[in-house]
């Protein structure tokens, strides 16, 4: 008896957080899924063109039962200077030419100044 393997590119990838403003220097879960990959896709996180890597970033990863959907859940905290990036979900499938699907997010990061006071 031969065991059959479909493999399938990811077909669908999306960032589900809202696109509200987030707070710097608050943690926050961002949550990115995709669907369809055979085997299931490897989820990475990236900004402006980099990958998020640890341990300044932690993220998750977990493949429902039926292997349909992956699910990243990434543990963030914004700063400042995160305003205006861009975040990247990829979910890539290396058994299958083409086989990567992308969600992207522009951050927007608002933060307390201390007002300045010069006496004179």
């Amino acid at each position: 008896m031969s065991l059959l393997l479909i493999v399938v590119r990811p077909l669908t990838v999306e960032i589900l957080s809202s696109n509200n403003p987030l707070s710097a220097d608050r943690k926050y879960e961002i949550p990115c899924q995709t669907f369809g990959s055979r085997p299931p896709a490897k989820i990475t996180w990236i900004m402006d063109g980099k990958e998020l890597l640890s341990p300044d970033y932690n993220a998750t990863q977990t493949d429902s039962e039926d292997g349909n959907s992956t699910t990243s859940l990434l543990f963030f905290v914004p700063t400042r200077q995160d305003n205006g990036r861009s975040l990247t979900c990829r979910a890539s499938n290396h058994r299958v030419q083409s086989g990567v699907e992308e969600a992207t997010v522009k951050l927007n990061i608002f933060c307390k100044y201390a007002r300045r006071i010069d006496v004179l």
